[in-house]
């Protein structure tokens, strides 16, 4: 019993870091962590790579030229916190790019 409610708990806390479609605002959220930012040289635009968690094999990413969105990305990165990052896509990818970034926040 205490092992099945264990396993409960561990699905139920992997489905809350799961991408999510918001329809009314035509955007893709992910709750997850940032592992990388990266800008190429002579270019102004900016990748944030994300994962839901920090097990997963699949990652996801959003491109932003806004500097407080890079520069929050920037803090998430070294202080290794959770975000709420929002893509301007028009659906929630399996994995890879969910749009430029409309939104983020640290430890929502």
């Amino acid at each position: 019993m205490k092992k099945f409610l264990v396993i409960t708990m561990l699905v139920l806390a992997a489905a809350a870091f799961t991408l999510t479609p918001t329809i009314s605002e035509a955007t893709c959220e992910g709750y997850g962590y940032i592992i990388r930012v990266s800008t190429l040289p002579g270019s102004s635009l900016t990748y944030i790579y994300f994962r839901t968690s920090s097990l997963s094999n699949v990652y996801y990413y959003a491109t932003s030229t806004d500097s407080k969105i890079i520069g929050a990305a920037h803090n998430a990165v070294t202080s290794r916190v959770r975000v709420l990052i929002k893509g301007n896509a028009s659906s929630c990818p399996a994995s890879g790019s969910i749009g430029t970034a409309t939104y983020l926040a640290l430890s929502p």
